[in-house]
C-alpha cells in the first residue's frame, strides 16, 4: 500500500509539473504572437509615415520652384522690386481643417523691414490630386504691386495699420535686448479663432518669431509672430519700434492668413478683429487652384537646391 500511495505521489508531483511548464510556455507564444503583431503594425506605420515624409519633402521642392516666379515693388517705386528671402520661414501642416493643408511661408523685405508675406499651399481636391493655393498679405502702408511670370497683380489697399502697444517700455538701446522684449510683448497678446461649426478655438503662439528685422536702429527694429492650428499661421503679428514724437515706442500690426474671423487681445482686452464681412478688403490676397498636382507633385527639370539646414530651423521654429 505504501509504495502504491509513492507511486501515485509522483505521478501526481509529475503531472503538476507538467502543468507549471505547459501553462508558461502558451503564455510566452502568445505573448510572442502578440509581440510580432506590434511589431508589423508599428513598421507599417513608420513605413506610411515615411512615405507622407518624402511626399511632404518633395512639395517642399515644388513650392521653391513657385514662388521666385513673382516679383513684387512699392507703388511708388516700380524700379526697385522687394529684396526676397528666399528661406522659407515657415514649414507648415495643417490636418485640423479640411483638405489637410499645407505650405510654406515667405517674406520680402523693404529695407529690412519686413514688407510683405506670402505663402504657397497644396489642400486635397480629391483622393489623388491636391489643389494649388497663393496667400499674401502686404505689411507696408503703400499699396503693393508686382508680377507672376510677366502678368501683373496688386494688392488692393495698403495692408496693415501700426498701433501702438498699450502699456510697452521703449526699445532697448541693445538690439539684443529688443529681442528680449519683442517676445514679451508678442507673449502679451491671444488669439483666437472661430471655426466653420461656430466654436470659438484658440490660436497658438510659436514662441520664437518666424523673422527678424534686418534693420540696426531702435527706431526701425522689429519682428513677425505667428499665432497657428497645428503649425498652419492663421493670423501674423509684426511687432516693430517706430519714432514718435516721444521718441521710439513699441507698435503692433496684424495680418490674417485665413477667411475665419479673428480675434486679437491684448491683455484680455480686444485691440484687433477680422471679420469676412466687415473688413474684408485690405491688402490680402488669396488665389486657389492655381495648380493643380498628384500627391507627390510634379516637379520641374531644373536644379533647385532645397537647405536641409533651413528645414530643420524652420521645423523647430514651428514646435
Amino acid at each position: 500500500m505504501k509504495s502504491l500511495m509513492q507511486g501515485r505521489g509522483w505521478l501526481l508531483l509529475s503531472n503538476a509539473l507538467l502543468l507549471l511548464i505547459a501553462f508558461p510556455a502558451s503564455s510566452f507564444c502568445q505573448t510572442a504572437a502578440t509581440s510580432t503583431q506590434e511589431k508589423a503594425d508599428t513598421a507599417k506605420a513608420n513605413e506610411k509615415k515615411d512615405q507622407r515624409q518624402i511626399e511632404r519633402d518633395q512639395w517642399t521642392i515644388y513650392y521653391a520652384q513657385q514662388i521666385p516666379r513673382y516679383t513684387f515693388y512699392l507703388d511708388s517705386d516700380k524700379e526697385t522690386p522687394l529684396e526676397f528671402d528666399s528661406d522659407a520661414k515657415l514649414r507648415y501642416w495643417n490636418s485640423i481643417r479640411a483638405g489637410n493643408n499645407h505650405g510654406e511661408l515667405f517674406i520680402w523685405t523693404h529695407n529690412g523691414r519686413c514688407a510683405l508675406a506670402g505663402s504657397i499651399l497644396s489642400y486635397e481636391k480629391s483622393t489623388v490630386l491636391r489643389g494649388v493655393g497663393h496667400e499674401f498679405h502686404s505689411f507696408s502702408s503703400e499699396r503693393i504691386v508686382g508680377t507672376r511670370d510677366n502678368s501683373p497683380i496688386e494688392m488692393s489697399a495698403p495692408g496693415v495699420e501700426f498701433k501702438v502697444i498699450p502699456g510697452a517700455k521703449p526699445p532697448a538701446k541693445s538690439r539684443a535686448l529688443r529681442m528680449a522684449q519683442l517676445r514679451r510683448n508678442a507673449k502679451s497678446f491671444e488669439a483666437s479663432t472661430v471655426t466653420t461649426q461656430g466654436v470659438s478655438q484658440p490660436l497658438r503662439a510659436l514662441s520664437q518669431p518666424i523673422f527678424r528685422y534686418k534693420t540696426k536702429e531702435i527706431s526701425n527694429d522689429g519682428a513677425i509672430f505667428a499665432y497657428v492650428t497645428g503649425t498652419d499661421p492663421e493670423l501674423l503679428v509684426a511687432i516693430e519700434s517706430r519714432e514718435t514724437k516721444d521718441g521710439p515706442k513699441w507698435h503692433f500690426a496684424a495680418a490674417r492668413f485665413t477667411d475665419l474671423p479673428i480675434t486679437l487681445k491684448h491683455k484680455n482686452k480686444v485691440i484687433w478683429e477680422f471679420d469676412e464681412e466687415a473688413n474684408y478688403k485690405g491688402g490680402y490676397k488669396f488665389e486657389p487652384d492655381i495648380d493643380l498636382q498628384p500627391f507627390s507633385p510634379n516637379i520641374e527639370e531644373q536644379e533647385t537646391t532645397v537647405d536641409e539646414t533651413n528645414i530643420q530651423q524652420v521645423k523647430e521654429a514651428s514646435k
